[in-house]
């Protein structure tokens, strides 16, 4: 049996809570920069409508063997529990610059989706496992709270924004993490459009909602 311990949301996270101004609005995507929260990160927020039907990038981004591909410095992911797309649980390994110590997340993932409006709205919260023990050769990073949501722009292309606050604790010095953030998104795009014009994917039935 799988336990699941949820840590406090210390840290309050929403659209709601930051004032955001437009960084870089380049080839469609768009970069948001906000007040550094209270917790001494910089927040990271990206949109942008990708050339796509929305169910063919959801069978990308629900697909936690893909995620190595095109999530930017992910080095190793596995989902732990049920495997449920819609409510599962990450365990994930991110490289660090040298000299650091590499950083591992234990995620839950949920997602709810609307039919009506076509949308899916994904919430990632770090949780605490007795099935991942914790790694000392790793520094345990925290994900406070995060945001994606996917829908249908209304012809047919997918809407696509995330959002998070991310805490890589350990020694790395917060402007070398709030640097890499920066540059982040922008690979992210990149890699997943190469993602999903691969011929290997697969759409489920029950996204096709999405379109």
């Amino acid at each position: 049996m799988l336990i699941i311990l949820y840590i406090p949301n210390v840290y309050s996270f929403s659209a709601e809570d930051f004032e955001w101004k437009v960084a870089s609005n380049r080839k469609g995507v768009k970069i948001y920069q906000a007040e550094k929260h209270k917790s001494g990160l910089v927040p990271i927020k990206v949109e942008t409508i990708l050339p796509y039907p929305p169910s063919r990038v959801l069978a990308v981004i629900a697909d936690t063997d893909r995620k190595k591909e095109w999530v930017p410095d992910l080095r190793f992911v596995k989902a732990i529990n049920s495997g449920d797309e819609f409510d599962k649980i990450e365990y994930s390994i991110y490289d660090s610059p040298w000299p650091f110590s590499d950083r591992s997340f234990l995620v839950r993932i949920q997602s709810k989706a609307n039919e009506k409006d076509k949308s899916l709205i994904i919430k990632l919260n770090s949780v605490v496992s007795e099935k991942v023990p914790h790694n000392k050769e790793l520094v345990r990073g925290h994900t406070y709270n995060g945001d994606v949501i996917l829908k249908n722009d209304g012809n047919g292309k997918a809407y696509f924004q995330v959002m998070f606050l991310t805490d890589f604790k350990g020694n790395i010095p917060k402007w070398i993490v709030n640097m890499v953030q920066k540059g982040w998104p922008k690979k992210m795009i990149k890699r997943l459009k190469k993602q999903i014009e691969r011929k290997d994917i697969v759409v489920p039935k029950r996204y096709l909602y999405l379109d």
